[in-house]
């Protein structure tokens, strides 16, 4: 019989090309996590892993199998984190890392709603750009946006995608940009983080993608100050669409080039801590986050839309 154990195991040594990282983390000798993987190995009849005395690869048979393990022990966790949610009550800690303008403006709210319905929880909230080091913060879980790495342990909250866009009095002073290559003429805000310059851009319209690469007077480390600098009238930003859905609503901000947005996709998603993947709370909390978020989502979307419609026909 391959336990549920085993097959947790065989995800983390791919997901951290190791077995003894992996077997570190469960406190158990690496000889044992390599029997049980090659215990693996011979039920299923495939090999999972290339093994050599540098390296430790996945078989493109391993490839498949682990895809498919992930997404079964995910479906395991939130049905056994069903059943004990609806048996007691959620109560502890939780420490979230969020981005600080999505984080100021949607996670808090969120958060708020989500201690009202479990009133034992609480939770400490840090707010920065800078991507919290899971294994050595004191951090639960993470919301991140762009693509996960390969270690990561995540579950995917919502799709998003970054846009362009500025504020009437900026677009009321100089022409729009009618295409990709004339935003070189503009004055970009422009984000930089881990030491990433970020006046390049990587846009997708249709299906053609284009790299390039903008000025600006501003740069910030800060997505917030960014995106209050583009209300202020100060330049072009390439913004999340969650983080900008309420000034285009109000119309402070306008979507500039509305066909075109950010490639790749700047998806938003959950990364665990350690074990936390494993906690009741961590995944209501999870459950909680994605169901706002995507009426969030489909809101930024719609009202994206609504105002570039009434700006072509102005």
């Amino acid at each position: 019989m391959i336990d549920l154990e085993t097959l947790s195991l065989v995800v983390r040594v791919a997901e951290l090309g190791s077995i003894s990282a992996a077997a570190r983390e469960r406190d158990t000798l690496p000889a044992t996590a390599s029997a049980a993987i090659m215990r693996l190995e011979k039920h299923a009849g495939v090999p999972i892993f290339t093994r050599s005395t540098r390296s430790l690869k996945l078989t493109p048979e391993g490839a498949m199998l682990v895809e498919r393990l992930r997404e079964a022990l995910q479906l395991i966790n939130e049905g056994l984190a069903g059943a004990q949610v609806g048996g007691k009550r959620l109560q502890g800690h939780i420490r979230i890392s969020a981005p600080f303008d999505f984080g100021s403006q949607l996670v808090r709210p969120m958060i708020d709603a989500f201690m009202m319905l479990h009133p034992e929880i609480s939770v400490s909230l840090h707010l920065s750009d800078r991507i919290s080091d899971l294994g050595r913060e004191p951090v639960d879980v993470a919301i991140r946006y762009g693509d996960p790495s390969d270690s990561d342990i995540v579950r995917k909250l919502t799709n998003n995608v970054r846009i362009l866009v500025a504020s009437p009095a900026y677009l009321a002073r100089h022409s729009a940009p009618r295409a990709i290559e004339d935003l070189v003429k503009h004055d970009c805000i422009l984000l930089r983080l881990a030491n990433r310059p970020g006046n390049v851009w990587s846009l997708r319209q249709g299906n053609h993608v284009s790299k390039i690469e903008v000025q600006g007077r501003r740069v910030s480390d800060n997505g917030l100050v960014t995106r209050e600098w583009a209300v202020a009238g100060h330049g072009i930003a390439l913004k999340s669409a969650l983080d900008v859905h309420a000034d285009l609503a109000s119309g402070r901000l306008i979507r500039v080039l509305p066909d075109v947005c950010s490639e790749p996709p700047f998806p938003l998603y959950l990364a665990f801590a350690r074990g936390m993947h494993l906690s009741p709370r961590i995944l209501a909390l999870g459950e909680f986050l994605a169901d706002r978020l995507k009426g969030a989502m489909e809101n930024a979307v719609s009202v994206s839309g609504a105002h570039n419609s009434r700006s072509r026909h102005r």
